[in-house]
């Protein structure tokens, strides 16, 4: 069903009125329900091989006398390591083995100048942005 809207109130084909006084007509189509169509998916990519994937060589790094490894954050939980993004401590916690983590936290006074040097290397030996910046970031 269509509604047809008179604006101006003249009668279109009124006799004796000039082309530009015929009053339009619009026709509104009745609106129809959506149609909606389903997509069937032809393959759906299962991500359990990535799971059983070897982890990345970890990162050895010596300090004091003391060997310690720290895992690649490709090997870590991404829920962990992100709550942990901002806790230097807590990624500490999170990407040594217990018994190097146990071993460094006993070294006590470590320098803050020490731990962002380890988080810089560790970055760059992982192929990772540097803190606080993205892909993309523009640095001035």
């Amino acid at each position: 069903m269509t509604h047809s809207f008179n604006l101006t109130g003249a009668e279109p084909t009124e006799p004796g009125l000039p082309p530009h006084l015929t009053a339009p007509v619009f026709t509104v189509p009745e609106p129809q329900a959506p149609q909606v169509q389903y997509v069937r998916r032809s393959k759906v990519d299962a991500l359990d091989d990535l799971d059983q994937e070897e982890p990345d060589e970890p990162y050895h790094f010596e300090l004091r006398g003391q060997q310690f490894s720290m895992i690649s954050p490709e090997d870590a939980d991404w829920v962990t390591i992100t709550a942990a993004s901002e806790n230097p401590r807590l990624l500490v916690h999170i990407l040594m083995p217990e018994d190097d983590r146990l071993r460094f936290l006993q070294l006590g006074n470590v320098r803050l100048r020490v731990l962002k040097g380890l988080m810089r290397r560790y970055q760059t030996h992982f192929g990772l942005p540097d803190s606080g910046e993205s892909d993309g970031s523009a640095r001035s």
